[in-house]
């Protein structure tokens, strides 16, 4: 999703800036992100990639980003709003998976 955002930022635009942002947000986030969700407890990932979401919109919509060029700063926190429901989604799965008995 985060790659998908900065791709289809990049290439929507001709504007260098916009598309200067949005390879900065792809080089940052996709690591960042990949490093949340891949550790070894489950349970801690997810927390971690849900709490990075939120940071990241909080960036965009709060802090320094939302100067970003353009329409990148509103498209970066939409991709990220949506990128920690997806993540609110997994984490339900997991926590009615987990106390899901037979009778």
């Amino acid at each position: 999703m985060i790659t998908k955002y900065a791709d289809r930022s990049k290439a929507g635009t001709t504007d260098r800036a916009v598309q200067r942002e949005a390879l900065l947000f792809k080089i940052e986030a996709v690591p960042a992100m990949r490093k949340a969700v891949l550790r070894p407890n489950p349970f801690a990932g997810v927390l971690d990639a849900w709490v990075l979401s939120r940071q990241m919109a909080d960036y965009y919509e709060n802090g320094r980003g939302r100067e970003a060029p353009g329409d990148a700063a509103s498209i970066a926190v939409t991709t990220c709003r949506h990128l920690e429901s997806l993540i609110e989604k997994a984490a339900a799965s997991l926590t009615h998976s987990a106390f899901h008995f037979r009778t």
